[in-house]
């Protein structure tokens, strides 16, 4: 999934969209956690998907 965001950096969106998800952690959290624990596989392909945008330099809110 990552890899097809990499190839299409359109999809990423706006990067200064980006930065309102930083400054709003708490909301991030809440929304990147809700039902983590009733859908495991899907938190951990988003948390890998996340640390394979960052280390191409895709800024990515953090936890």
């Amino acid at each position: 999934m990552a890899d097809h965001f990499l190839a299409h950096p359109t999809l990423l969106g706006n990067p200064t969209g980006l930065q309102a998800w930083t400054k709003a952690s708490a909301q991030y959290r809440l929304i990147n956690n809700h039902r983590g624990d009733q859908a495991p596989i899907s938190a951990r392909l988003t948390a890998l998907t996340e640390a394979k945008l960052r280390s191409a330099g895709v800024t990515v809110p953090r936890r």
